[in-house]
């Protein structure tokens, strides 16, 4: 039987095996952009970051509940 708690840490697993690498992958190929196209591209970062944290708080706030 799955459990809530096995749930939770398979998400946190998810979390940090595909978006984190992924969002450092993206952050360090802004380096090598000039800094127009730099700025172009910081924008989609700064919003998967947001949903990164807003996530993380759902996420935080799902285990207080139970």
């Amino acid at each position: 039987m799955v459990t809530y708690k096995d749930l939770c840490n398979l998400k946190i697993c998810a979390f940090q095996k595909w978006y984190v690498p992924e969002t450092i992958t993206y952050w360090q190929s802004l380096k090598e952009l000039d800094d127009e196209a730099a700025k172009q591209a910081l924008a989609p970062l700064v919003k998967k970051i947001e949903l990164a944290l807003v996530t993380i708080a759902q996420f935080q706030q799902s285990l207080s509940k139970s």
